[in-house]
């Protein structure tokens, strides 16, 4: 584990917090940790994602050459699987010797997420195949094991009976261990994971698990975050987005800071138990975020029009069906376009649109995929991500380019109006890359999602090599011409929803 922090303690509410101890550039590591103290797929993914390199085979998860992952199930407990024996005895010599006998014993049944990574802490703790020093940061974990049990009974129930399951489940490994365990430190551990655990994510940020290590879980947030966490399989890695000197406290963002700060704050006192006192949340209302609603005149059809589109959001998040979620997204952008006045860029606008992005290309609408893409690339993230080096912003544009690279293939009435309104398509898609590639270095996006942008680089270069062109003498005004057309495009196809 790279040491070029501190640990330091701040207040009684606050605990401990990690801070500079050099100063960082962008494109440094702030923190890296190769090896967690839990990281546990989800049951979704242990089909097709290796239990030791966390690469899937069904996914994005690949090398830049485009080799394909092949997962094998463990020949003891037919429960995780691996690429190959390297992650496979990885992983056995992590952990997953002392789970798999239980895992097989258990057969069909598969543990909760949550249950598996308490279980794996706790049989790594009493093998002793946590260090110390480690264990000692875990035991010191704040775990706000009061409030949960004050404020939800079927939640402190819950919790209760998992930890005597993982109690039982590890009952041999537990009666041939000197090592002490009770109760409590089981409940302690599900409490603590439920406020210190990070989302396990592959190098196109979808989530795949939980990680759990309590060196990594003193990063304290901030609405205002000055660093970002990043993974490459089963190593975090924590990166700036701007320049870090040395003294300054690290901070990330345990929500979507984007959100209005009341939004936040419910989300963070409901999630994590605290009240946030950030730059960002002092200097409201005089953020973006919020200053819109204190200066419109008719605030309260403002406030109305956006409870009525955040319902909406949650139809469409528990909609069975993916037409009904279209509706119900589309509804939401129409209750936000009829107020007249109501940003793009201030939530839950943004959210909307991401969501709408998603579901269009579920059910095959491209042409209207494409348009929200290019919206959000062109007018959202610039505002609520301005850093290049931004992993949110980066991704859009990287799903922007996938889109370009297959709408051919896809969708005949976008090729259409492209077409009609003269799109030189190359062009755009080089401008979306040339873009990515001028940040790669400072970018806070893991290594195989920069390799893989450069391979279709590489490709698209040779595609214009082939027909006699040469991208690199596009000029700022062919950018420009272009892209004027992209956003003709997008105001065309979605001139009737707004």
């Amino acid at each position: 584990m790279q040491r070029s922090l501190e640990i330091k303690y701040i207040n009684d509410t606050v605990g401990y917090g990690l801070f500079a101890s050099r100063d960082f550039d962008l494109g440094q590591v702030v923190l890296c940790i190769k090896t967690p103290f839990a990281a546990v797929l989800a049951t979704e993914k242990l089909e097709d994602t290796c239990a030791g390199c966390f690469r899937s085979a069904s996914d994005e998860g690949r090398s830049a050459e485009g080799s394909q992952i092949n997962v094998r199930a463990c020949t003891g407990c037919k429960i995780v699987k691996y690429c190959d024996r390297t992650c496979q005895r990885k992983d056995w010599k992590l952990g997953h010797s002392l789970e798999c006998p239980i895992y097989a014993n258990l057969q069909p049944r598969i543990l909760p997420v949550n249950v598996r990574a308490a279980l794996r802490i706790l049989l790594r703790f009493v093998s002793e195949k946590i260090s110390p020093e480690e264990m000692e940061l875990w035991k010191n974990l704040k775990s706000h094991i009061v409030e949960i049990r004050e404020r939800s009974g079927e939640q402190w129930h819950r919790t209760v009976l998992s930890a005597k399951a993982v109690l039982e489940y590890s009952k041999e490994a537990r009666e041939r261990s000197a090592v002490p365990v009770t109760e409590e430190f089981v409940v302690e551990s599900f409490a603590k994971m439920e406020v210190n655990t990070f989302n396990l994510t592959n190098a196109f940020n979808d989530r795949i698990g939980i990680y759990v290590h309590p060196y990594a879980a003193l990063i304290n947030h901030s609405c205002d975050y000055n660093a970002v966490v990043a993974f490459e399989g089963d190593q975090l890695s924590i990166k700036p987005l701007r320049p870090i000197k040395a003294g300054e406290q690290i901070y990330i963002s345990y929500v979507d800071c984007t959100h209005p700060r009341d939004v936040r704050q419910k989300e963070l006192l409901d999630r994590y138990f605290f009240t946030c006192e950030c730059t960002k949340c002092q200097n409201a209302p005089t953020d973006p975020e919020d200053v819109f609603l204190v200066s419109n005149a008719d605030e309260a059809a403002v406030s109305s029009a956006e409870q009525s589109a955040r319902r909406q959001l949650e139809f469409a998040a528990t909609a069975t069906n993916h037409h009904v979620a279209l509706r119900h997204l589309e509804e939401a952008v129409q209750e936000l376009d009829a107020t007249g006045v109501w940003p793009i860029t201030r939530q839950p606008y943004p959210e909307i649109r991401d969501e709408l992005f998603v579901t269009l290309l579920t059910v095959q609408q491209y042409h209207k995929a494409l348009a929200h893409a290019i919206i959000r690339y062109r007018q959202v993230d610039p505002v609520l991500f301005p850093s290049p080096v931004h992993p949110t912003r980066r991704l859009h544009a990287w799903a922007l380019v996938r889109l370009l690279t297959s709408i051919g293939d896809t969708s005949s009435e976008a090729v259409s109006v492209l077409q009609n309104l003269g799109v030189d398509m190359p062009l755009v898609l080089w401008s979306v890359l040339q873009w990515l590639a001028a940040h790669e270095k400072e970018a806070c996006t893991p290594s195989l999602f920069q390799k893989t942008v450069k391979a279709c680089q590489t490709e698209l270069h040779k595609d214009f090599q082939a027909h006699g062109r040469d991208p690199s003498t596009m000029t700022k005004s062919d950018e420009d011409r272009e892209w004027g057309k992209m956003d003709q495009f997008a105001k065309e196809i979605l001139s009737n929803k707004g």
